[in-house]
């Protein structure tokens, strides 16, 4: 695992890309950031950041820290759970709610109908309004979840 220590500048640019997310973070002296094989960011020892197609997300440990209400999220039923923590994308027939300020392209939390926890993290493939509308195929791409690689990563 390659590690690199970010710079004041580098952690300024952080914080604009996470306000683009509609996360608002600032990180002080303190803070001990490092990327991690160019592909993860650990805040003081905790995997809180994952960089996916160019941008970056909260990872799913950071989610179930800060609680899911502070973020867009998107609910599956029981039938659905086993896929989704497998890894598959986030399909139709298994969403029984979506949050109503969804659009293209935003980070979302899947969560269980049954307890409401988060069990992945990803991006909308479309608007809440169209995802209403669908009756079948996928609606988000599954980028993290509970027990992939990120999950279990020792940092």
């Amino acid at each position: 695992m390659t590690r690199e220590q970010l710079s004041k500048k580098e952690l300024k640019e952080l914080s604009k890309q996470l306000e683009g997310c509609g996360l608002i973070c600032t990180f002080s002296k303190k803070d001990k950031v490092v990327k991690i094989d160019g592909k993860i960011l650990s805040v003081n020892g905790e995997l809180d950041y994952i960089f996916y197609e160019e941008k970056i997300y909260p990872s799913l440990k950071l989610v179930l820290r800060k609680g899911v209400a502070d973020f867009r999220k998107i609910t599956v039923d029981d039938g659905a759970i086993r896929f989704v923590i497998n890894g598959a994308d986030i399909m139709r027939p298994g969403v029984v709610d979506i949050d109503d300020d969804i659009s293209i392209g935003d980070f979302i939390v899947i969560a269980d109908k049954t307890h409401g926890k988060p069990l992945a993290v990803g991006v909308s493939l479309y608007s809440s309004d169209d995802m209403q509308k669908l009756e079948k195929g996928k609606v988000a791409a599954n980028i993290h979840h509970i027990g992939d690689a990120l999950w279990t990563m020792e940092i």
